[in-house]
């Protein structure tokens, strides 16, 4: 019997089904260095702009779900934009620099 966290034991996935992107990947670059060279070299500011495209497209529809009409009320709850504000601007940057140069 297989391992409970196996996830072709859980799921039914094959090795194939499991790595299917990692086997697309590498094999559209190999097939297809030169298009792969081309997108690596469309920059703007040290910017990949087709990474930056499809981060814009991931993240758009979060954007349009926002409800504008309670942006009014966001003052009325000091204690969690405080929370939220020091999350994201004092302890997440630091978090994230620390693993970039731990990991790479």
């Amino acid at each position: 019997m297989l391992p409970a966290w196996n996830a072709a034991a859980i799921y039914g996935v094959r090795f194939f089904g499991r790595f299917y992107f990692i086997f697309r990947g590498v094999g559209l670059g190999v097939v297809l260095p030169n298009l792969f060279e081309a997108i690596a070299g469309i920059e703007y500011a040290s910017a990949n702009l087709v990474v930056a495209l499809f981060i814009w497209v991931m993240i758009y529809p979060m954007m349009i779900n926002v409800e504008f009409s309670s942006l009014k009320d966001v003052g009325k709850k000091p204690k969690c934009l405080c929370i939220t504000l020091v999350v994201n601007w004092l302890i997440k940057p630091f978090t994230m620099a620390a693993l970039g140069f731990f990991l790479f």
